[in-house]
């Protein structure tokens, strides 16, 4: 295919899916979206040469990865919300991808502050803010671990939940992760489910072996 066929066939592409996003972003139009995506052969030969393909890919990889892990309410706020054209899914992909390199470089907190502010208004979910950031920054081990700290202090729990156990299906002998998650349950006051996790830790530091002796003892009263 020529240069002057991928410049048409990426036009034609980009009028298709602009109008697809323009009638709404619910799980079935987004569905039909995908589907038409994955049988068009131009779109197979061409996501990689386009930004805003290539950013879409990355927004139904999230997608997917949210309708089969978030509750059925939050599912339907997925990371095609408010979005209506490529221009919005661009802007949105780029505001998740600065949000994780200004904690990368540890701008101060008012500069990450109002950035993850917009991203909440804008329902992005902890598995968004996961994907995106572990895939465009350099240490996204670290920085997931500081946002979910983030989102824990600012009681957006099951962001942090979400977040941590993305961090620990990638990263799973980062213990940190487990410990974090474990703390958000805890805050929720579900002791069950924080304790099967520190139960996971494979080498329990003593304050934490300590923890667990009492939340074995808060279980059992609770019986």
């Amino acid at each position: 295919m020529d240069l002057q066929k991928q410049y048409q066939e990426i036009a034609r592409l980009k009028h298709k899916i602009n109008h697809c996003l323009s009638k709404g972003t619910s799980y079935i139009a987004i569905k039909e979206l995908a589907i038409f995506l994955a049988q068009d052969p131009a779109y197979q030969k061409l996501q990689g040469m386009d930004n805003q393909l290539l950013k879409l890919q990355h927004f139904l990889t999230v997608w997917r990865e949210e309708q089969e892990k978030m509750p059925g309410d939050a599912a339907s706020e997925n990371i095609f919300y408010q979005i209506s054209n490529l221009d919005d899914l661009e802007q949105k992909y780029c505001r998740i991808e600065y949000y994780g390199l200004r904690i990368e470089n540890r701008l101060p907190e008012p500069y990450c502050g109002q950035l993850l502010d917009w991203l909440l208004e804008h329902r992005v979910s902890g598995i968004a803010l996961g994907i995106i950031i572990r895939n465009r920054t350099e240490q996204g081990r670290e920085n997931i671990l500081c946002i979910a700290r983030e989102l824990k202090r600012r009681t957006e729990l099951p962001n942090a939940v979400l977040l941590l156990q993305y961090a620990h299906e990638k990263y799973p002998d980062e213990d940190a992760f487990l410990l974090e998650e474990a703390d958000c349950w805890l805050q929720a006051g579900q002791c069950k489910k924080a304790f099967a996790l520190l139960q996971e830790i494979r080498q329990p530091s003593a304050a934490i072996q300590e923890l667990m002796t009492e939340l074995e003892q808060v279980i059992q009263n609770a019986g």
